[in-house]
């Protein structure tokens, strides 16, 4: 065996990432789904915390103004789209009122109120579930981000001493493949941006540059976020320019396929260097772990293309 603690850190970082497939994809993941949660948001919120810290601003001081930063963001977006979107929905009602199949008799003998009830029960429980999870991942983070030397320190006394060179190798690969997916989706959906902010501008689409902004955010969750800014788009569209809806249609379908079948697989390729056919099928497989499961499929199949090159390497 050419290297045995590479072999050993292979076998536990292979054990550790099982582990961590498992509580995406099992039953359980709804239990586990604040933790990675709070992972994510350890990853995405440790640069800015640590770039604080280089300008002398306490651990816990430097965390708390990140969380001002990202809440007040967060508050700012949503006090500017909930008036937006009210509005929309007014003139969706007004649209739908038009329809004969809408109508109140209609809604009351077929049904459709029960089901609509049902469905807006559902969707209040999942949203408080999600919530919740959110919250709980929130305060997780900001506790490990406070005090991060600490919780390196505790983890770094469960590795062997003769383990840790051939760790920090694993580490570096992971946060590689984490690194390397992050920047590809940001740059992917900066392309995005300007594409439809450029295409809705000159078919003179309200909310042009806001509706380019969704749909580049919606664009990272793989597929399905394309989808769903496609239909948020063809919305406004049918309620603001009906005569257009073909012609804007055919544009986004045309850039959904420049986007799938161009943009992405050269940036996904220079930068995770995965088959464009890993990607699908990491995707594929994803879509079984609900939302984690597919925001997490690619970087998740660039990391076990590392530990496994690890592994062979060490072996060989």
């Amino acid at each position: 065996m050419r290297d045995k603690m590479l072999f050993i850190s292979s076998l536990i970082f292979a054990f550790l990432y099982l582990l961590f497939i498992a509580a995406v994809f099992s039953p359980l993941r709804e239990v586990c789904a604040p933790f990675i949660t709070a992972l994510i948001l350890v990853y995405l919120f440790l640069p800015l915390v640590k770039l604080l810290e280089k300008l002398g601003i306490k651990s816990i001081i430097a965390t708390a103004i990140v969380y001002v930063i990202m809440v007040s963001t967060g508050v700012f977006v949503l006090l500017y789209a909930v008036p937006k979107i009210y509005s929309a929905v007014l003139e969706i009602g007004d649209v739908l009122k038009s329809y004969e199949l809408f109508s109140v008799e209609r809604v009351l003998n077929g049904g459709f109120l029960q089901k609509g009830i049902g469905g807006v029960y559902t969707t209040v429980i999942s949203a408080t579930k999600g919530a919740f999870n959110v919250f709980v991942g929130f305060v997780a983070a900001f506790y490990i981000l406070s005090d991060i030397k600490s919780v390196k320190k505790a983890l770094a006394e469960f590795v062997p001493v003769r383990l840790i060179p051939s760790f920090r190798v694993l580490i570096d690969d992971v946060k590689l493949c984490l690194d390397s997916f992050f920047k590809g989706q940001v740059l992917i959906a900066s392309i995005l941006f300007v594409i439809d902010a450029v295409f809705l501008y000159v078919m003179k689409i309200p909310y042009a540059i806001g509706l380019a902004f969704i749909a580049a955010i919606l664009d990272i969750i793989p597929y399905a976020g394309a989808f769903i800014a496609m239909g948020i788009i063809i919305l406004v569209t049918l309620i603001s320019a009906p005569g257009k809806i073909i012609v804007i249609i055919a544009g986004l379908l045309i850039i959904q396929q420049i986007e799938n079948h161009i943009i992405t697989p050269k940036i996904s390729s220079s930068t995770l260097s995965l088959h464009p056919a890993v990607t699908v099928l990491a995707l594929y497989v994803g879509a079984y772990g609900g939302f984690w499961g597919i925001l997490l499929a690619v970087p998740l199949a660039c990391i076990f293309k590392k530990i496994f090159f690890r592994f062979i390497q060490s072996i060989i």
